[in-house]
């Protein structure tokens, strides 16, 4: 007999997004403060690292959160996403770190994520300039926030009136884009979904899970593929000119499966005239960098991790907005 997918989670031990950042931030060595905003459409986000009132004009760190849309943040996304924005963060001008608590695709289907995504966006815009913000998403993360940047782009693509708009000038661009290991696109007939089955943790079973239930019930998979906000990495190059976003890192592992479609997305943006840098982990597989915090290594440190924070270093280096 088959379990619905709703029973099963009444099933799964493990906390809620909400629940671990909570945890992280009551830490005694910490003792970060921390507020939820609580958004117009039902949505939660965390503030974490600056009370709100003296947030404005701060850099702020988005953070989506991997999971296949299935899962809540693990215990370790949220001390890596912290460490991020204490690595772009400047004496001059702080960083706090902003999570989306974004509802899980068993309980409410897509597009209710975006329109999430697109909540969150729009508050930290009312604190601080595009300039200031960086966008990050690991796995299932890195997927909605090229949704959300797919939407922003070509908003008419998506016929949902419950999406608001993105209130974000033309001209103006965030500071950057850092997808880690991004699911992006439904096509799983890439080599590596083969090469790498036996050296990753994740496999085609996974992705094909996530993707079917992103997709409404009137789409197939194959319809999904057209479809730029679910499967953003099967978008064309032109899809993405005008990318409002400064700069872009996209990281992936040598020994994942999702490594094809991920090196065939990177050409995408590079094509489309994206200021894009990719570095590939020699030996790591899916989410490295969260996988091994996970395990009780520092979360961050070699590999792509190491890659991550250099490049916040990197962004944080020149004060902007105002």
């Amino acid at each position: 007999m088959s379990i619905p997918i709703r029973q099963k989670m009444a099933f799964l031990p493990e906390p809620t997004t909400g629940f671990s950042v909570t945890k992280f931030c009551s830490k005694a060595d910490l003792r970060l403060p921390h507020e939820i905003v609580s958004l117009s459409n039902g949505t939660r986000l965390h503030i974490i690292g600056l009370s709100i009132e003296s947030a404005t004009n701060s850099k702020i760190l988005l953070f989506f959160h991997g999971g296949a849309y299935f899962h809540s943040a693990a215990p370790s996304h949220i001390p890596f996403a912290y460490a991020c924005s204490q690595l772009y963060s400047t004496p001059s001008q702080p960083a706090i770190l902003a999570v989306l608590e974004y509802t899980l695709s068993p309980i409410a289907p897509y597009p209710r994520q975006l329109q999430q995504a697109i909540a969150s966006l729009n508050y930290v815009l009312t604190l601080t300039s595009p300039s200031n913000i960086i966008l990050v998403g690991d796995s299932a993360g890195g997927h909605l926030a090229m949704s959300l940047l797919s939407y922003m782009l070509h908003p008419d693509v998506v016929e949902d009136p419950s999406l608001e708009s993105v209130q974000m000038k033309e001209n103006e661009n965030l500071r950057g884009l850092c997808l880690i290991s991004p699911g992006l696109s439904i096509d799983l007939t890439g080599a590596s979904y083969l090469t790498n089955s036996s050296t990753d943790y994740i496999s085609s079973d996974t992705v094909h899970d996530m993707y079917s239930n992103l997709t409404p019930p009137s789409a197939t998979l194959a319809d999904a593929l057209n479809i730029p906000h679910l499967s953003p990495g099967n978008a064309p190059a032109e899809h993405w000119s005008h990318l409002p976003v400064s700069e872009t890192l996209v990281t992936i592992g040598e020994r994942e499966v999702l490594y094809d479609s991920c090196l065939e997305f990177v050409e995408k943006l590079k094509q489309s005239g994206a200021r894009v840098k990719l570095v590939i982990g020699e030996g790591e597989w899916h989410d490295s960098p969260i996988v091994d915090s996970m395990f009780g290594l520092k979360e961050i440190e070699g590999g792509t991790g190491q890659a991550v924070a250099d490049w916040m270093r990197e962004m944080g280096s020149v004060d902007r907005g105002n």
